[in-house]
């Protein structure tokens, strides 16, 4: 019996540091996947607006636009946009029309509400037309940079600078344009939006002006350590409004340790602990 039992105590020690040794292996994997973007130093903030204050997209063009030219003055700060959603864990989904294409299936695409900082923000690479400028934010314009994977999932070979794209959400939301083509203007490298784990699927940016709907929040790059700027970046939040609400503040590499590499690292010390003893 007593020779049996360190059989199994061998045999299940070995299963555990197997597992233990393919957790490793992942948890690498997963540190090491191409982004697409540079989390380093940005700063993360929420920005809840009150009740009834900015709900239709003038509004919130006004807000935002004081918010960034403030941000954007601050020593140490790089570049700052308007967000809708937490890259690289994707936005809102839409069913999209493309004029002249035919398809069987739905075709779909998520789409982010930004300034022109953002990709400069983000460290996204333009790879053939333009980018936002912040006249195009500022008159609503209905363009539209897209990312290489929308590009040739639902134009092939053919070249989409220029054709127009519907969001159909859009129709269905209060404050939105309604029947809006967008004009794609420009094709930025890919980049996650569903997480480190899912493949990248198509994505669309737009001005974050043309539709009042949806919570916002922005992203700050800085050229320090992204915290010691939170102090300063929520000062000058509360100089155009004081009533605002800051919340979820962290930095990008904060949340993807959080989203991302925690569950995987605290499955390798779990297995690992048991390996040992």
């Amino acid at each position: 019996f007593r020779s049996g039992l360190v059989i199994w105590e061998v045999m299940l020690s070995i299963v555990l540091l197997v597992g233990a040794g393919l957790m490793m292996r992942s948890l690498f994997a997963l540190q090491h996947v191409e982004l697409g973007l540079n989390p380093v130093n940005i700063l993360v903030a929420r920005t809840p607006l009150p009740k009834g204050q900015y709900e239709t997209a003038e509004q919130k063009r006004i807000f935002f636009r004081q918010v960034l030219q403030r941000v954007t003055a601050l020593p140490g700060v790089i570049a700052a946009t308007e967000t809708s959603s937490l890259p690289p864990y994707g936005g809102p989904e839409s069913d999209v029309t493309i004029p002249g294409k035919t398809h069987s299936d739905p075709w779909r695409a998520m789409f982010q509400l930004c300034s022109e900082g953002y990709f400069k923000t983000m460290g996204r690479h333009l790879l053939r037309g333009r980018l936002l400028t912040e006249s195009d934010v500022d008159a609503a314009r209905p363009v539209a940079v897209v990312n290489e994977t929308l590009a040739k999932a639902y134009f092939g070979k053919e070249d989409p600078i220029g054709q127009k794209i519907k969001f159909n959400l859009l129709d269905e939301m209060p404050q939105s344009p309604k029947d809006q083509y967008f004009e794609i203007i420009g094709v930025v490298a890919d980049a996650k939006n569903r997480g480190l784990q899912q493949g990248i699927e198509p994505e669309a940016y737009v001005p974050y002006t043309v539709t009042g709907a949806m919570e916002r929040g922005i992203l700050v790059r800085t050229g320090v350590e992204p915290m010691s700027m939170l102090r300063l970046v929520r000062r000058e939040i509360w100089a155009v409004d004081r009533n605002v609400a800051i919340t979820l503040t962290g930095t990008l590499e904060g949340y993807l340790q959080q989203f991302s590499y925690a569950g995987p690292k605290f499955g390798l010390i779990l297995l690992g602990v048991f390996a040992t003893v």
